[in-house]
């Protein structure tokens, strides 16, 4: 794998590892950009933890795939949940703050870099 490549895995990799934490350890002061004051709700931070959870696992398995057979599985797998993500965020733009957009916008380029770095494995 050429070093750039490498540097754009492990810089996704690592990004996804600290916004899973972040949401883990303070799901309400993340999440209140994406769904507001619904963030500080303890169903929302059910919820959130989960998502935090789901991407600390979802960077660790890339950073250990990178340079292996493996690394285009777990790019697609962060190509799905960003997707899902950002089309979830999507879907209820009308009701969530303005920022949640941004987030929805966000998840879908996030999704686009994975899906190309994943293509040219």
């Amino acid at each position: 794998m050429r070093p750039r490549r490498r540097a754009v895995s492990y810089a996704i990799a690592l990004g996804r590892v600290g916004l899973g934490t972040a949401l883990l350890v303070a799901p309400d002061r993340v999440g209140a950009p994406w769904v507001g004051r619904d963030a500080g709700r303890a169903g929302t931070r059910v919820f959130a933890r989960g998502l935090g959870a789901r991407d600390v696992l979802l960077g660790l398995g890339t950073l250990a795939a990178v340079d292996t057979p493996r690394e285009p599985l777990f790019l697609a797998a962060g190509v799905g949940a960003d997707l899902a993500d950002g089309l979830a965020t999507w879907a209820d733009r009308a009701r969530l703050p303005a920022a949640a957009r941004a987030v929805a916008v966000l998840a879908g380029v996030a999704a686009a870099a994975q899906a190309v770095l994943a293509a040219r494995r």
